[in-house]
């Protein structure tokens, strides 16, 4: 909290410099979803992408900044031994961004927290019972990519994943936003 207090200031500061943007946008791509989810003491694998979809909001110095979001990765369907099902995640998260700027092109990187839930419904084929589980998951995300800002409207294409105990999420998106100031 203090690391993020602290941050918040620093971009405060330069903002009153004017060295300080804040944006907004969206980005939709292809969520991934890689892992064992186990339900019921049964492992079910998956390996699968979805259309997925974010929603930010940043405040970024010359060189570091802050992103929040909202995501939807999507919902994969799951098919193994007479079991049908899906799995569908989607979260928030917070994160410290780094900024190499490069004329209208900048690079960035970005880690932080995501609060997100999953959802797995698995349907028995036979007369086993169904399982339907939701669970609400803390973890480390990261993630890069590289940005085009064309004066009021930037675009951008990054790469980011969550990692989970037992389960590996990402998104690779494409998107736009628009810079406020």
């Amino acid at each position: 909290f203090l690391t993020t207090l602290l941050l918040f200031t620093i971009l405060c500061l330069g903002a009153a410099h004017g060295q300080t943007s804040f944006k907004i946008g969206a980005s939709a791509g292809n969520g991934l979803n890689k892992g064992l989810l186990e339900l019921d003491n049964e492992d079910f694998s998956v390996d699968k992408t979805d259309l997925a979809f974010k929603a930010y909001a940043a405040l970024s110095g010359k060189y570091f900044g802050l992103e929040a979001g909202y995501r939807n990765l999507g919902k994969v369907e799951l098919s193994q031994d007479g079991v049908q099902g899906f799995s569908q995640s989607k979260g928030v998260d917070i994160l410290g961004t780094g900024t190499l700027n490069l004329g209208p092109i900048a690079l960035f990187g970005k880690a932080g927290a995501y609060v997100g839930t999953t959802h797995n419904q698995l349907k028995s084929l036979s007369t086993d019972p169904d399982i339907d589980a939701l669970y609400t998951q803390a973890s480390f995300t990261w993630g890069t990519g590289l940005a085009v800002n064309l004066g009021l409207l930037h675009l951008r294409a990054e790469y980011e994943k969550i990692m989970l105990p037992n389960q590996a999420l990402g998104m690779i998106s494409f998107g736009a936003g628009i810079n406020l100031w």
